[in-house]
């Protein structure tokens, strides 16, 4: 039996598929491919009719923005209407979808499991019996489950699911809920045996890395992102570690802290602070519970140390007006972060956004947020390019992490992707994926890139 695996959306999702992977490759030993986002569109629904019965399909699902949900919902539509056809019978739906949305599993005749990992064993048994298995819980951890990696050289370890915020938004508090941490001593095992099993990139996942430990605080341990990061930089083995999203609040009040941990060269100097707009009007109708200027704060200080700086914008939000709108291009224009992740507002069943618009409360724009996310991608353009031209000439140590169509991608101690062509023998290349080397960059425009000096 062939098990495909089609995800969708963040690295949490990523390693949710690592984990089910794992599972079934200890239950079955079966061949396992994955398709993540941009590779969905690789996955041909009408040749899986070829030994349909002898496939399986676990689709991990995103509901983030309302497109990316309804290409999902089309997929399974379509997926459905050619079952009668010979099409691929056994199907099971997971992650946030079901989750937040656990009526969705009235409407198809797949299997659904939520983001409970552990539960797909099951699911697959019940699947194969013809009959339609429906269980959707939160997993209580993750970090033991056995993972079975698509690159053996980065490894995406979740430190922590949920988070304690509200935003009036956000869809994935649906779904992945509170905040639960895990336990220090587990994630550091997890790391060892990683690196000991040659991983060279290790991904520190969670919806809110900086609140890490508040939620286990009442069982006399003092446990935060600081202390867990610190026992991190102490793992042997040479490796790179990237924190995954931090709020700026957070951010802030480990700031000190955060910015000598990052100076060990166990850590890529990168963060992703997301400050969603540069109006404080807009955050606190939002529920963010910062300033704009906390945020301003963090990034200036992580600068000093060169750090690359990634953040992310809504923009057409019910109440923002076109003074908000400017203060968000002036943010942009005053921080230049070296990423964006630019979303126009989506109306996201369940939130508290959602209910001020049915009410009337608030009004949305659909037109005013295309404009506007046309109008700051065209300035972040500017932006990323003038950024990327101050690492013309620059020499040092990168890790490659991936190839891309015989293009090696590299990463130096910012986390700035580098691109390097590789050799005619793809073969060849692939020798060279989780090697630490020395690079030049010698080209800088809309992307990086380099050549190999040294190899070690």
């Amino acid at each position: 039996m062939k098990f495909k695996i089609l995800t969708y959306g963040c690295a949490m999702n990523k390693a949710d598929s690592e984990c089910i992977a794992g599972i079934i490759n200890e239950k079955f030993n079966a061949e396992i491919e994955e398709y993540f986002v941009d590779d969905v569109k690789n996955f041909d629904i009408d040749e899986e009719k070829i030994n349909s019965g002898n496939n399986f399909l676990i689709i991990n699902t995103c509901i983030v923005k309302q497109p990316t949900e309804n290409k999902i919902l089309d997929l399974m539509r379509k997926i459905e209407q050619r079952q009668e056809n010979g099409g691929i019978k056994n199907v099971v739906i997971c992650g946030c979808l079901p989750a937040a949305y656990p009526e969705v599993s009235a409407r198809f005749k797949f299997s659904f499991i939520g983001t409970n990992v552990s539960d797909i064993n099951k699911a697959i048994e019940e699947t194969i019996e013809g009959k339609k298995f429906v269980q959707i819980e939160k997993q209580k951890n993750k970090v033991s489950i056995p993972k079975f990696s698509f690159n053996k050289f980065i490894s995406i370890i979740p430190i922590s699911e949920g988070c304690i915020s509200n935003c009036s938004y956000c869809s994935t508090k649906l779904a992945r809920k509170n905040l639960t941490s895990y336990m220090e001593e587990e994630i550091t095992q997890t790391i060892k045996k990683a690196v000991q099993c040659g991983a060279k990139e290790i991904y520190l996942t969670g919806q809110d890395t900086g609140c890490y430990g508040i939620d286990i605080q009442c069982k006399d341990i003092q446990c935060n992102i600081v202390g867990l990061l610190e026992k991190i930089s102490e793992v042997p083995g040479k490796f790179k570690a990237r924190v995954g999203m931090m709020n700026p609040d957070f951010a802030l009040k480990f700031l000190d802290d955060l910015i000598e941990i990052f100076k060990n060269e166990k850590f890529y100097r990168f963060i992703h602070i997301p400050v969603q707009s540069g109006s404080n009007k807009i955050l606190a109708d939002m529920k963010r519970n910062y300033l704009v200027e906390d945020f301003i704060e963090v990034a200036e200080k992580f600068k000093t140390i060169k750090a690359s700086i990634s953040t992310d914008i809504i923009v057409g939000f019910p109440t923002e007006t076109d003074d908000d709108f400017k203060h968000s291009i002036e943010l942009i224009k005053k921080i230049k972060p070296d990423l964006l992740n630019l979303s126009k507002f989506y109306i996201r069943k369940g939130t508290i956004a959602e209910k001020n618009i049915r009410t009337k409360r608030w009004k949305h724009d659909t037109k005013i947020a295309k404009e506007r996310s046309l109008l700051i991608s065209k300035i972040f353009r500017e932006i990323s390019i003038e950024n990327n031209q101050k690492w013309l000439n620059w020499e040092g140590e990168i890790l490659i992490d991936e190839i891309e169509n015989n293009i090696l991608i590299g990463r130096n101690f910012a986390y700035k992707k580098i691109h390097i062509r590789g050799n005619s023998n793809k073969e060849d290349n692939k020798d060279l994926l989780g090697k630490f080397m020395n690079c030049k960059i010698i080209k800088a425009r809309k992307i990086l890139e380099g050549e190999i000096l040294e190899k070690f």
